[in-house]
């Protein structure tokens, strides 16, 4: 149902992090960024369709990953994965202007034709990353849960209750 189409798209959505996208195969990418299909924002009709971009994007996305070396201090920035996004895109306007400029190949694909795309399919990664930072998981499953818990025991066996949530 709802929930199984959320924890996929939750599940896509992990490629955002840095550190666990570095560690994937192509294809293990590409089924990741499937399951993103599930947020219609992102799979839109046509040139519009932001996880074909995504997926055309990869190769250039992956070299960008593999450059940063730590984990994300989430004490200093709760919003450290959306944030390395945002500083990547601000560099795309540079890095496409010298690769221009100099009349170099593209930096990620090597390509010498202006017929390149790895800078909007970057481009891509961030306008996503956005998008699914607006999506918040609903705790509605957790709360059944305890729910039912709660209708199994009564008030005199609040000490199994405890003991069987802990198992």
């Amino acid at each position: 149902g709802d929930r199984f189409t959320a924890v996929e798209l939750f599940e896509g959505a992990s490629i955002f992090n840095p550190a666990i996208a570095k560690t994937l195969t192509r294809e293990e990418a590409m089924s990741k960024l499937e399951k993103l299909r599930h947020l219609p924002a992102l799979n839109k009709e046509g040139d519009a369709n932001i996880v074909d971009k995504l997926k055309k994007g990869w190769n250039a996305y992956r070299q960008k990953v593999v450059m940063v070396h730590s984990k994300f201090d989430y004490k200093k920035d709760h919003s450290a994965i959306l944030s390395w996004h945002y500083k990547q895109s601000l560099h795309l306007d540079d890095e496409l202007a010298e690769d221009s400029r100099r009349g170099k190949r593209c930096r990620y694909c090597s390509c010498g034709s202006s017929q390149c795309h790895c800078n909007s399919n970057l481009r891509a990664y961030w306008e996503a990353a956005q998008l699914l930072s607006l999506v918040m998981p609903s705790s509605g499953a957790a709360e059944r849960v305890f729910s039912l818990l709660n209708n199994h025991f009564n008030e005199h066996q609040t000490r199994a209750l405890s003991d069987k949530i802990f198992l």
